[in-house]
C-alpha cells in the first residue's frame, strides 16, 4: 500500500486533532463526535491497521464508518490527509498550540481564543 508505514496510532492522533481543531472552529458536534469515535476504535483496533484494510474488516469496526474508511485509505496510501491539511491551515494562528495544554480541551480554547486574545503558551 503506501511507501510510509502508518499506524493505527498515527491515525488515531490524526484523527483526535481533528476533532479537537473542528470543535475550536466551531463545527457541528455530531462531525467532532465522529472523529472521536474513530480515534477511538483505532485505538483499541485488534490487529494491523494495514492488513484489516486490505482483508476489507475495518468496515467491519464500529466507529469506523464509510467516511472514515475513505480517510484512513487516503492516509495508508500518501502517508497524509489534506482535509487535516486543510484544516491545521484554517486555524488562527497558534490555536493548535494551545492544545498541548494538560486540562485545557478544543471549548477552552475557543474562548480563550475569541474573547481574551490568547495566541500563544508562551
Amino acid at each position: 500500500m503506501g511507501k510510509n508505514k502508518v499506524n493505527a496510532t498515527k491515525v488515531a492522533s490524526i484523527f483526535k486533532e481533528m476533532a479537537d481543531l473542528l470543535s475550536i472552529k466551531g463545527e457541528n458536534p455530531f462531525r467532532v463526535r465522529a472523529y472521536e469515535k474513530a480515534a477511538g476504535a483505532l485505538e483499541h483496533l485488534p490487529g494491523d491497521l494495514e492488513e484489516l484494510y486490505n482483508q476489507d474488516k475495518l468496515k467491519d469496526i464500529p466507529g469506523i464508518g464509510k467516511g472514515m474508511l475513505e480517510k484512513i485509505a487516503t492516509i495508508l496510501n500518501t502517508g497524509k490527509l489534506p482535509a487535516y491539511e486543510e484544516l491545521k491551515s484554517e486555524m488562527p494562528e497558534g490555536a493548535g498550540e494551545l492544545l498541548f495544554i494538560s486540562e485545557v480541551g478544543p471549548k477552552t480554547i475557543k474562548l480563550l481564543y475569541e474573547r481574551a486574545g490568547v495566541r500563544r503558551i508562551s
